[in-house]
């Protein structure tokens, strides 16, 4: 329901247009009270009262002059507006209140009507339009303020001056939120900061004087509870090496310090504030399991699985590692399959990453987003995560989660393209997004034997090509391109 801050009085002595005027405002904005009167004498007594009430909401007047504009030469002939308008007059109260005309002939009610200083005179035979005026000129003197941004807290790790003033820019440019901006410029004093404040997001360079992002990392974690900030590795000169060492010790994301802008840091903010949002909307926990009854207690009965699980019409999987998360909101963005394919998205993740991308990526996507379990199945119409730690395949078109190495890419991609090849052959579509290494190079090989289509991301548009460019070395990749094209290949291939 529109919130509003004021009331609508109309004087009307025609039942027809109150009825249609009350229907009109209803259906443009249900939450405006509208009030009408025919009674000039009592249509002044509520104007006295709300003016006399500390706090009440305020009064437009609406006043319908009828057929003619005209004030009226007979006693007779004055309608219910004209006479209110009068008293107005008398009572020295005309040029002080919030006043709309509703006239049949708007240039003779513009003519006789000037003293009263009307906010407009609108035609009483278009209502639609009548209304929609009136509620904006509502809105204008009668504002709904805004609630206020919770400030979210941010640290800058960076030990060159002019990297740190820059980035501080871009946010103020970025212009999402509010934010406090805290600041470090060696590894020792952002672990004071870390430990003092709380933070919902760091932009960490990995070489600093005294110690590096990762062993920064790895001091904090101890640290930081599950509610742990977003941590954005900043580097000068990217290396797949530290790139990958960073992923392992949980950041978000790796970026080279050239690639930063303020659409990429407004992307991290909104993210931030998304993940936020999210987790303020959680629904509250349960009863006491004592204050249950014990069958409510019991473990739920299961249906026995299908032996040979129902397999999608077709089954899009989407691979990436650094960088990747950018381009893939992007494309589920831009990406309605509906029920014509399961979609499973496998991105190397450090340890409890998956929290954090399943609750943006119910954010983007159309289709429901279930994390992958051993037993599941790929169905048609819903998003599939493939969780952090484990690694992923099919077996008999059902998924198998392992316990993956902990400093191994997981999962592993290649391996998991392996099962999903031979099990849905002609029917797989590979969409490669940015990400590091080789990984995905021989399952996307798999792919196109088995007769699947591959689609991968434009690599000039990413930091981190290796994992695009090794696929296009098979030269099996069809297509290239940004995520919206990508996405269009999909919606018409499938």
């Amino acid at each position: 329901m529109a919130m509003v801050r004021y009331r609508i009085l109309l004087i009307t002595d025609d039942a027809t247009l109150g009825s249609r005027f009350r229907r009109e405002c209803e259906r443009q904005a249900p939450g405006l009270q509208v009030e009408c009167e025919e009674v000039p004498e009592l249509a002044f007594g509520q104007l006295r009262k709300s003016r006399r009430e500390p706090g009440a909401n305020g009064h437009l007047l609406v006043v319908d002059l009828g057929d003619s504009g005209e004030p009226g030469s007979a006693p007779s002939r004055a309608t219910a507006g004209v006479q209110y308008l009068k008293l107005l007059a008398q009572a020295r109260l005309l040029n002080g209140t919030p006043l709309v005309l509703l006239a049949s002939n708007i240039e003779a009610a513009h003519q006789h009507w000037a003293s009263a200083s009307p906010l407009a005179v609108v035609d009483r035979a278009e209502l639609p339009a009548a209304v929609a005026r009136i509620r904006v000129l509502g809105a204008h003197l009668w504002p709904v303020a805004t609630p206020a941004q919770p400030e979210l807290s941010l640290l800058i790790v960076d030990d060159d001056p002019f990297d740190l003033e820059n980035l501080q820019r871009l946010i103020v440019k970025a212009n999402v939120g509010r934010w406090r901006v805290l600041t470090a410029t060696t590894g020792r004093a952002a672990i004071e900061v870390a430990r003092r404040e709380h933070l919902d997001l760091v932009f960490l360079d990995y070489r600093l004087p005294d110690l590096s992002g990762a062993e920064i990392l790895r001091i904090l974690r101890l640290h930081w509870s599950q509610q742990s900030p977003i941590v954005i590795s900043l580097t000068g000169a990217g290396s797949e090496q530290v790139a990958r060492e960073m992923f392992l010790l949980g950041a978000y994301d790796y970026l080279r310090k050239e690639l930063l802008n303020s659409v990429v840091v407004a992307r991290y903010l909104r993210d931030v504030q998304r993940l936020k949002a999210s987790s303020s909307l959680q629904t509250p926990t349960a009863a006491p399991a004592a204050s249950l009854p014990e069958e409510a207690l019991a473990e739920p009965q299961r249906a026995p699985a299908p032996s040979v699980p129902e397999q999608p019409p077709a089954c899009v999987v989407i691979c990436g590692s650094a960088g990747a998360s950018d381009p893939l909101f992007a494309l589920l963005d831009a990406l309605d399959l509906g029920e014509r394919a399961a979609v499973l998205v496998a991105l190397h993740l450090p340890p409890n990453g998956d929290s954090q991308l399943a609750t943006l990526l119910q954010l983007h996507s159309r289709q429901p987003l279930t994390m992958v379990e051993t037993g599941d199945y790929p169905k048609a119409g819903e998003l599939h995560l493939c969780p952090a730690g484990f690694d992923v395949g099919l077996e008999q078109g059902r998924y198998v989660l392992v316990d993956a190495h902990p400093l191994n890419a997981v999962p592993a991609l290649d391996a998991l393209l392996d099962t999903v090849a031979d099990t849905y052959a002609e029917r797989v579509t590979l969409v490669i997004l940015s990400g590091l290494g080789h990984d995905c190079s021989h399952g996307a090989a798999r792919v196109a034997a088995r007769g699947g289509r591959i689609l991968a991301l434009d690599p000039t548009t990413t930091g981190f090509p290796a994992m695009i460019e090794a696929a296009l070395a098979t030269g099996q990749v069809e297509v290239t391109g940004t995520p919206s094209a990508l996405a269009q290949q999909l919606q018409e291939s499938l």
